[in-house]
């Protein structure tokens, strides 16, 4: 068993990232409500800086990826349709939480289930960067050092990581593959899409 002075630590550690990650996420709150209040105001406001500091070209990208963001925060205007939001990812969050759990169990990791949620946090912001397909790579390294702050060997948090990463990869690439069948579209046809104009 782990010595006290170590779990100490381990708590300190993790009650840190946890504080740090909940003042971070509140404040990000804060602003998304208010940038909702008046998206086309913010975006001018962006597209002018963009284009002050970028290229032409990198200004209208991330213009545009901008835009695609304020259009998303259109759901903090509408109380009911927010809470609905709220709950149906606290459902995704949990049940994604348990799958994490149920993996520990099937490694004999020696870590508590409530190290799911970290470890899915923390997986959920490295997964957000740039990064290959299927996010292969950053998923593996966030994991391995989440666990390890949990005592997990390196080896044993790398093959938790590729094994609970493949089982979930593989049946979503099927389903999605079975859906693109049912669509009767191809790879091809999907390159020739053109966007539909706003």
């Amino acid at each position: 068993a782990p010595s006290s002075p170590h779990a100490a630590g381990q708590a300190v550690s993790l009650a840190h990232v946890a504080r740090w990650a909940g003042a971070l996420f509140s404040a990000a709150l804060v602003i998304a409500f208010v940038v909702a209040q008046r998206p086309a105001r913010w975006l001018a406001l962006f597209s002018r800086v963009a284009h002050a500091v970028l290229p032409a070209r990198h200004a209208m990208r991330v213009t545009d990826l901008a835009d695609g963001v304020l259009a998303g925060l259109a759901v903090l205007k509408s109380p009911g349709r927010l809470a609905r939001v709220v709950a149906w990812s606290l459902v995704l969050w949990i049940v994604n939480a348990l799958s994490f759990a149920v993996c520990f169990r099937a490694f004999q990791l020696a870590v508590p289930w409530e190290a799911a949620f970290p470890l899915q946090a923390l997986v959920g912001f490295g997964v957000a960067l740039p990064s290959s397909p299927g996010f292969f790579g950053p998923f593996e390294a966030v994991t391995r050092l989440t666990l390890g702050l949990y005592g997990v060997a390196a080896d044993q948090a790398v093959s938790y990581a590729v094994a609970y990463h493949i089982g979930g990869f593989i049946p979503i690439t099927v389903l999605g593959l079975h859906a693109l069948s049912r669509s009767r579209l191809r790879f091809g046809q999907l390159r020739q899409v053109e966007p539909v104009p706003e």
